[in-house]
């Protein structure tokens, strides 16, 4: 036990004094640094010592500083009315700075619990003295300990029914403080704090209107966050089992229309209605932490988790925003190459698909991140194309596509992944996203298979090139029957969604690994592979073939075939391209080699589509083409399974 006795004026006052010396000494030293150099007298050194001089006495400083806030905030009449004369404190474990931040911390809690929301001054006054050390963990640590999580969802509900600057002021700052305790506890503090916090949110005994304001005030506190792990999983935890637990669950949790107005002024406009749901708000802090989400959605509960969050839970508040971006942090960032949670990431998009599927309607805010989930799985799409049925769970790697393996795929049911699709591709950036990691993949793949074509086309690796050719014909005509394009009619007359799908297919050649270096496809790295051509908008895709007198599956065709002559060219397998060639004949050469760039021009592009068919391998290829491209429609659009 300490007791410290401090007069908080000479304390000021040795603090202006400080402030004036630094001041002084800073304005002074050039003065004598310029004296010192006429008179050519070494300052390096003096430099060096001035500066760590001042650097000290600042700190001590900003110590003397430290001490005289908890002064005023121990001095019962200081909010508004500086003290003066002695103030003697009790500091029960010494009076180390450590200490001091912790009881200023204390002695905040205090002053806020206490807080008059209807007097503008005190207001104001917490304001100062809360942001000021709203990032400091040490005070805050003590802070949530001293004022509990009951009393500071109560004080969170007062502040929001007194909407002024001041107050929001103040809630943002609550919010901005659990962060900073939370990266000060260990983790017995972050599970014991976050338990408290969604019990006292939880707490159906209180009545309707702090129940509404509870809850929105946890939202708040959870809403795009970037809590420590403990604490996200935690409140995960807790507030999964109230959700599942509750009679009714719609996502209205909060009852009081007036009460939900005074918490939406706190988040951005697209946003406010997550003041309804901390379960949204929940979902938002998974995604932000795709270690937390992937274990919430492929835990011991997960099978019960999908069902009701996918398959029976509205969304009211975000129209799936939250719930879709969840997923998909889940379900993409540890697909990869040799992570040991990949077999997991893919059955959550599995499990994703299979959900989603059985929905009769998916919102539109949540379509761009269900379309960065199925780019990312983009090789079980076209497993599924290829072999229809499918089922909720996984495959083993996909050997056959790469030299590198890669991990488990996800196993996609056709009818329902056929249903996500259909829904999803309406939306410009998620059809954006498939169609990138379609054309990357289909480059991949044609690239890496290539390099094993034999010159007589009758190797092992002649075929693995057909097979590929094969495969990427299937998975862009299923995408093109789960559109539910025309199959008879032009290109010109479908909906703009077909007509970008189908323009964004002109990039494809463009994706190619250049120069005949094969690029070998892992999983998730697809859409890193954009060329410049890549970053063509909706409508600019759509322009590219809204006056096409052909149809969609044709265009497709053409383009396949003239990737499969740029891979085949590349790797040096196919057609004389060097020495000799007349660029008048061949457009697509410069200074006598094969410039792809040049297919860019819309004329060159045309008289190679044409030409690329009738040389070498490309006879045998075309027909695989056509053929496959229509069985993958036809699985796309149901017609067979």
């Amino acid at each position: 036990m300490a007791v410290v006795s401090m007069d908080a004026q000479a304390m000021r006052d040795a603090a202006a004094r400080m402030d004036r010396f630094v001041e002084d000494a800073r304005e002074g030293w050039p003065r004598a640094r310029g004296a010192a150099n006429w008179a050519m007298l070494p300052t390096s050194r003096t430099d060096l010592v001035l500066a760590e001089q001042l650097d000290e006495v600042v700190r001590l400083r900003r110590e003397l500083c430290t001490r005289i806030d908890l002064i005023e905030l121990v001095d019962e009449v200081s909010l508004g009315r500086p003290s003066g004369g002695m103030v003697t404190i009790e500091m029960p474990d010494g009076d180390s700075m450590y200490q001091v931040r912790r009881a200023i911390g204390s002695h905040l809690a205090r002053a806020v619990g206490s807080l008059d929301t209807g007097s503008t001054a005190a207001v104001q006054e917490l304001v100062t003295r809360l942001a000021g050390y709203a990032d400091d963990g040490v005070a805050m640590a003590a802070f949530y300990e001293e004022l509990g999580a009951h009393d500071l969802l109560e004080v969170m509900k007062r502040a929001a029914l007194s909407p002024t600057d001041g107050t929001l002021a103040v809630l943002e700052d609550l919010k901005r403080g659990l962060h900073a305790a939370d990266g000060e506890w260990n983790d017995e503090h972050r599970r014991r704090f976050a338990g408290l916090l969604v019990d006292a949110a939880t707490d159906h005994e209180i009545s309707p209107t702090s129940a509404s304001h509870f809850s929105s005030a946890l939202a708040y506190l959870l809403h795009d966050s970037t809590y420590s792990s403990t604490f996200l999983s935690t409140t995960a935890e807790f507030l999964d089992t109230a959700e599942r637990s509750a009679p009714v669950s719609d996502g209205r949790w909060t009852v009081d229309p007036l009460g939900v107005d005074a918490w939406a002024r706190l988040y951005p406009a697209d946003a406010a209605i997550a003041t309804w749901d901390p379960v949204t708000s929940l979902m938002t802090a998974l995604a932000n932490d795709p270690d937390q989400a992937l274990a919430f959605f492929s835990g011991p509960e997960r099978d019960a988790r999908f069902v009701h969050y996918l398959r029976d839970r509205p969304w009211h508040g975000d129209d799936f925003d939250a719930i879709a971006a969840a997923v998909d942090s889940a379900a993409t960032t540890f697909h990869t190459v040799g992570d040991p949670r990949a077999r997991d990431a893919a059955w959550v998009a599995s499990a994703t698909v299979w959900y989603f599927g059985e929905r009769p309607y998916i919102g539109e805010a949540g379509k761009d991140s269900l379309g960065h989930l199925l780019a990312h799985h983009v090789a079980s799409i076209e497993r599924t194309a290829k072999l229809g049925e499918g089922a909720l769970g996984t495959w083993a790697p996909l050997d056959d596509i790469a030299a590198t393996s890669p991990p488990a795929s996800a196993n996609f049911e056709n009818a329902r992944l056929r249903s996500v699709l259909g829904a999803v591709l309406t939306h410009e950036t998620a059809l954006t996203h498939v169609r990138r990691a379609v054309n990357g993949y289909t480059g991949a793949r044609l690239a890496d298979s290539a390099r094993g074509v034999d010159d007589q086309y009758a190797s092992d690796g002649t075929g693995a090139f057909l097979d590929a050719t094969k495969d990427v014909a299937t998975l862009n005509g299923y995408l093109l029957g789960a559109m539910n394009a025309g199959k008879e009619a032009q290109t010109g007359e479908q909906v703009e969604s077909v007509r970008a799908f189908v323009g964004f297919a002109k990039d494809l050649a463009g994706m190619l690994p250049p120069g005949g270096q094969a690029l070998t496809w892992v999983a998730g790295s697809v859409l890193d592979h954009a060329s410049a051509g890549g970053d063509s908008t909706w409508p600019d895709a759509a322009a590219r073939v809204k006056d096409e007198s052909a149809t969609a599956e044709f265009i497709l065709q053409r383009e396949i075939q003239v990737a499969v002559g740029v891979s085949l060219i590349e790797a040096g397998k196919q057609l004389p391209h060097g020495d000799g060639i007349d660029p008048a004949v061949y457009p697509w050469n410069t200074h006598r080699r094969f410039d792809r760039g040049t297919l860019n021009q819309p004329e060159v592009m045309e008289r190679f589509a044409e030409w690329a068919p009738s040389q070498g391998l490309q006879n045998f290829v075309e027909t695989d083409i056509v053929v496959n491209l229509g069985t993958g429609y036809d699985r796309g659009h149901g017609d067979i399974k």
